[in-house]
Order: C-alpha cells, then structure tokens, then sequence
C-alpha cells in the first residue's frame, strides 16, 4: 500500500507539472533507446535465438490481449511517454524545465518499482490437499474428496470446489500474489492448451512424496512421482505451442511450489517407535532421497525456480491434539518434524550449489507456526487447538461431514476441520512466505524469487 501511495502521489505531481505546459509546444517525435524495459516489438525480428515474448500470457493486459512483443503484461514505459505527450524542454524556463524533469524522473522511478514487482508467467503447483484445487474430485469415488458443503463456505459463491479449505488455499495466494488473475486450474479439469498458459495445479489431497495417506481400491490418490509424469505432458504441450527456445524462457521465469511432505511424515511416524532419533533419521533420508530425484526429475523438465514449503508443527494438528491429555501438542511428532524439515532445507540448498540456474524459497512452516501460536492474537486468532468443522472432542474426532457443525469465526480458528488449516492460518503462511525474513523464508522469500 506505502507503494502505491507513494506512485499516486509521484503520478498526481508529474501530470500537475505537465498540465503547466500546455502552452508549450508538444514534442513532434519520440526517439526511443534502450532495453526490454521499452522495446515495442523489434526483437520479434531478429532471428530465433534472440528473447522474444510474442506468445500468450505476454500482452495479456494490451488491447485485445495481444502479445506484441512488449516484455510486459501491456504497455511499457514508451507507450506512456509517447501518450502523455512529453513536452520539449529547450523553451522551458530552467526551474521550469528543472523541476518537471526531477518530477519525470521521479515518476519513472517509481513506475519501475511497480513494473518491477513480482511477476510470474505462470505458476505449477505440486503436492497434498494444502494445495488441491480440485483435481480429488476426478479420481474414483472413494479418493478423499470435499466437493459438497460445508467445504468452500468462504470461497466466492460459497462454493466446494473440491479444496480441503473453507475457503482459498496456499496455491490460490501465491497466484494472486504473482500476478495470475486466478488460481492455476486442476490437471484433470484441462480440456484445451490455452488453459496451461498461466500454469497447472498436479497436487492431490492425500498425496505425498514416498507414501500417500489414502490408499482406494481402485488406485491410489496423485502421488508426487505421478504429478511430475503429468507436469512432463503439459511441458512438451507448451514447447509445441510456443516453440522450444520460447517454452525455455517461459518456464525459466515461471514458478515451481510444492507443499508436500506431512503425508509422508505422519505415515512413516506411525511406524516408528516413539522417541527412537535414529528411526527418525533413517526414515527422513528415506523419504528425501525420493524427494531429491523428483526435483532434479522438475529441473530436467524446465524448472528453474522452485517455491517448497516445509512441513510445520504436525503434533499440533486437532487430530493429534485429541489424543494427547490436555489437549497439549505431541511433541515427539513435532520433532520428527523438525528434523523433516530441517533436511528437506539442507537438501534444496546443495541442489543450488550443484544444479545450474536452480534458484529457491524455502518456507519454513515450522518457524511460522511456532511464531502464530507463541502470539496468536498479533495474527488474529483466538483458538489453536479446536477444528471449526467436525465433531467431538475439539470437533476433532470425526470429519468435516454435510451434517457437521462449524463455527461462525472462522477468520479466528487456526484449523478449518481436524488436520486442514483454515483459510485464515494458509493466507498468514503465504505471506509469509511471499514477505517474510529469512527466519520464515530463505534464503529469499517468495516476492524476490520470482523477481530475480
């Protein structure tokens, strides 16, 4: 918001300054020099290799969303300067000329701030029900599934589009925040090409990177090795659409975010013995091995900057929470946790360092939570350890159901049901991640890694 202040402001000072001249005489021409900041479409004549963006989602915001070459979603600085008709300066007295030229500069500067903000051609998603949009809802009848109400109560219409939310999700503000008009739509919901320009959803609710939490009869959920096959699809349909050296440049900059791994934590501790550190151990080097490959598998696929968040304080979970007296965190699980989490950062770091071009954000859910629950009202919430749909204990001992009672502050409960955040607590996280410091998010946030 202090942005965009400040831009309104510069804005409103420069067509002041340039409402003073109106009786000077309008520049006949504009010559323009430079970069991709002002090119209007000359690089679409200059052979294959050289970067071009005459391809959807460029020029999405230009007249009849045509993507005219402009590095940008519309116009660009020379489409302004040219519009709003720069006056010549020579006959200008020089405080005259002194102060509009500063004005202009100022102007400028505080454009590319915005121009310059966090912006991504698209985004793929990738993982468990924190991030499932919908793509449960086309799997076999006994996959998990909340595509009926009360799920979606706080989604626009008040619709249960299938998200394990009472409202938005991880993946829903992480579009936004980049710029994508909406959410990336479900894999199994595409029925033309065009729908893949501004990313995919692949990510199944139950999934994990090893082990899934559900298994049906007739199949399993979307398991991490399976988004990927699917991811591979959809990558070869954009190379086709766009050509190869374009689709390379379109991926480069589009981002990769993955919210997987509690599945595989609370799955592989049922099969631990409590307390045991080197089961522990064993189990995460087990799991982030598999995890490994498949980011190495994404980057051999085009990917180049990879948003991952951490699995955060599952012994906190309402599910878990029942079981323990007092309705205290298990915290033996919260340390499985920890030590899941702290090896899954280790290991994106030592991708960067042996994967050219891999850049990422590590969001640590883990460090978040923690911060959200020693300080709950500073984020606005009022209860950590309640779900606000379900039943019994804690409304934690039977599922979110049709018949389920919920509660009327849902912006105030960290838990929408017995193992799903509420929208509230996954809109404070993503921002978190977006905005946060490196104690949250490193070893940049997500607003610089799509940036950079």
């Amino acid at each position: 918001m202090a942005k965009k202040t400040t831009t309104f402001l510069l804005l409103n000072l420069f067509l002041v300054a340039l409402s003073t001249l109106t009786a000077a005489a309008v520049s006949p021409a504009v010559f323009v020099f430079g970069d991709s900041t002002v090119d209007v479409g000359n690089n679409n004549f200059l052979p294959s290799d050289a970067p071009k963006v005459n391809f959807p989602p460029w020029g999405i915001d230009y007249p009849g969303r045509t993507p005219t070459g402009r590095f940008s979603n519309g116009f660009n600085y020379a489409d302004y300067v040219a519009k709003w008709g720069i006056t010549t300066l020579s006959s200008l007295p020089m405080a005259k000329k002194t102060t509009t030229f500063l004005l202009l500069i100022l102007f400028l500067a505080a454009l590319s701030t915005l121009t310059t903000a966090a912006v991504s051609p698209a985004v793929f998603v990738f993982g468990d029900s924190t991030v499932d949009v919908g793509n449960n809802n086309f799997l076999p009848s006994d996959a998990p599934k909340v595509n009926f109400p009360p799920w979606g109560i706080d989604f626009p219409g008040r619709t249960p589009t299938g998200r394990f939310s009472n409202g938005f999700t991880y993946a829903d503000y992480i579009a936004k925040a980049v710029g994508l008009a909406t959410s990336p739509p479900p894999f199994l919901s595409l029925s033309n090409g065009n729908q893949m320009l501004r990313g995919v959803n692949f990510a199944s609710g139950g999934a994990g990177i090893l082990y899934s939490s559900v298994k049906s009869s007739s199949g399993d959920v979307i398991a991490m090795a399976t988004q990927i096959e699917d991811y591979k699809q959809v990558a070869a349909n954009l190379t086709e659409r766009l050509g190869k050296k374009s689709a390379v440049v379109f991926l480069d900059k589009s981002l990769f975010y993955l919210s997987v791994g509690s599945n595989d934590v609370l799955t592989l501790y049922s099969l631990l013995n409590p307390g045991n550190s080197t089961q522990k151990d064993e189990a995460v080097v087990l799991v982030l091995s598999k995890f490994k490959h498949q980011l190495e598998r994404l980057y051999d696929l085009g990917a180049r900057k990879f948003a991952v968040l951490g699995t955060g304080l599952l012994g906190c979970i309402p599910v878990v929470r029942v079981a323990v007296p007092s309705y205290g965190c298990y915290e033996d699980l919260n340390d499985f946790s920890l030590r899941f989490k702290t090896a899954t950062k280790a290991l994106l770091e030592e991708l960067s360092m042996s994967l050219k071009g891999f850049q990422y954000s590590f969001g640590d859910s883990y460090e978040m939570v923690t911060k959200i629950f020693s300080h709950p009202q500073e984020y606005g919430f009022t209860e950590l350890k309640a779900a606000c749909c379900g039943g019994g204990r804690l409304n934690a001992e039977s599922d979110c159901l049709p018949n389920s009672t919920y509660c009327g502050n849902r912006g105030q409960y960290a838990f929408w049901d017995l193992s799903h955040p509420s929208q509230a607590l996954s809109k404070t996280i993503t921002q978190l991640s977006l905005y946060g410091p490196p104690l949250f998010a490193n070893p940049v946030n997500i607003h610089h890694l799509v940036k950079s």
